[in-house]
């Protein structure tokens, strides 16, 4: 694992974006498409934004998304509603490549659904986990990452790929991917800005229980875990973070 900080968030971002784009690139390469799943957030908006002015192969990629709200794909709150004004209709990606959380099915369906869409993208027989080319996290201040909340037992699910919950956090109904589904990428980012993260962060980096700190799931990944923050959010951190390029 490997944290690294910037002056600002938005610089953050912007290099978050880059080593996205480098691992969006190399898989195209390799494979002539990618998979990446994406969170919500202001942070996360200006690493799309970033990635649109990069030039990355993104039309070759299938967009999926680690959490989503449960409101209308038009309400201010709803991750994928950032993507696309940010980066999906910008970047103009097909439509075929978009694999939204189909919310207007309520909760459970969709969840449900969720699951099955990876499924059928993926090849996967029940009980087995995809491999996302990057999954994108961010954090909130008590350590929570997707829409998984600290005590919540689903941070221990190994098997199931999502699930409906409620949170402490509004919009309180949501559905979010669960570490299965999470874990098995070949490159994981966290990308996380403030000083409201700091006590977070560090606990994280420094190995933290993740049913205490959920985004210190991290350290059980199966592929590349890069921390990118802005000076606020590293500054508890302490040898566990080094000045990024």
């Amino acid at each position: 694992m490997t944290a690294l900080k910037f002056p600002t968030a938005r610089e953050a971002a912007e290099a978050c974006a880059r080593r996205m784009e480098q691992a969006i690139v190399d898989r195209v390469r390799e494979t002539g498409r990618a998979a990446v799943a994406i969170s919500g957030g202001t942070t996360p908006r200006h690493m799309l934004e970033a990635m649109r002015a990069g030039g990355a192969e993104l039309t070759r990629v299938h967009w999926f998304w680690v959490d989503e709200r449960c409101v209308g794909a038009e309400d201010k709150d709803s991750n994928y509603r950032m993507a696309r004004e940010a980066l999906l209709e910008p970047a103009r990606i097909p439509e075929e490549n978009v694999h939204r959380v189909p919310v207007e099915l309520g909760p459970e369906r969709a969840a449900a659904e969720y699951a099955r869409e990876m499924q059928r993208f993926f090849g996967l027989a029940d009980g087995m986990a995809p491999e996302f080319d990057v999954v994108h996290l961010g954090m909130g201040p008590e350590g929570h990452t997707a829409s998984l909340f600290p005590g919540q037992k689903l941070i221990r699910e190994r098997v199931r790929l999502t699930a409906a919950v409620t949170t402490p956090k509004p919009p309180p109904v949501r559905v979010t991917m669960l570490p299965a589904a999470i874990l098995g990428a070949r490159h994981i980012v966290v990308l996380a800005a403030g000083a409201d993260k700091a006590e977070a962060v560090a606990r994280a980096l420094n190995g933290a229980d993740a049913m205490e700190v959920p985004v210190a799931m991290t350290g059980r990944a199966a592929g590349d875990v890069v921390w990118f923050l802005d000076e606020a959010a590293a500054s508890a951190a302490g040898a566990w973070v080094r000045p990024g390029a």
